[in-house]
This record gives C-alpha cells, structure tokens and sequence, in this order.
C-alpha cells in the first residue's frame, strides 16, 4: 500500500526539494536585501572621536612644523658677518643712541613683534 505522500504520484523527496529550492531562493533573496541594508545602517554610524588631549597634540604638532619651517627658511650670519658685529661691539658702536633708535624702529616692524607696556 502506498502512503498518502504517493498519491498523486509525486514522491516525498521530490516534494521536498522542490520546497527547499523555492525556500532557499526566497531565504536568499531576503538575506540580500538585509545585507544591503546592513551596510547602508553601518555605514551611516561608523564615527570617529579624537579626544581634546589629541586635539591639542595635534595643534601642537602643526605649530611645531611651521617654527621650523620658519628656522629652516631664516637668514642666517656667515662668520665675517659675527665678527663684524664682534669688532662693533667692541667698539661700542651699539651704544649710540640714533643706532638704538634705528634697532628699535626696525624690531618693532616686524610682523610679529609686540611692545608689551608696563603698569
């Protein structure tokens, strides 16, 4: 006697794999769709947070590059030139008073000079 699987003459193995594939299919499908969305979620949370210490460091750093970019790019005193400020000192050269004014005139225009009064 046949079981009630057989009767409309379709085995039970064939009756399975059919409803597999079809479910496998639809499974996939769906995990598809869920991957997709997975990205779309992680790619709207992925952050970075840099604390106030490293902020800092950083500033620092950038700060740090530019003074040496400034040194590297500063004119700098051969040796005849140091010992002609030697021999001038010497001589005493610095003391006069319209070559103080004219070294005070020309420090304070530089850029970044600043004349700090006193109280």
């Amino acid at each position: 006697m046949a079981t009630i699987n057989d009767i409309y003459g379709i085995g039970p193995s064939t009756q399975k794999s059919g409803k597999n594939e079809a479910t496998k299919k639809l499974s996939l499908e769906k995990d598809a769709g869920k991957s997709e969305s997975v990205k779309k979620k992680t790619a709207t949370k992925d952050s970075a947070q840099i604390s106030t210490e490293a902020r800092e460091l950083l500033n620092l750093k950038i700060d740090a590059a530019k003074y040496l970019d400034e040194v590297r790019q500063a004119v700098t005193l051969n040796d005849l030139e140091i010992d002609l400020i030697k021999s001038k000192i010497q001589q005493k050269y610095y003391l006069d008073r319209e070559i103080v004014d004219k070294i005070v005139d020309e420090l304070a225009a530089l850029p970044n000079f600043a004349i700090k009064k006193d109280k």
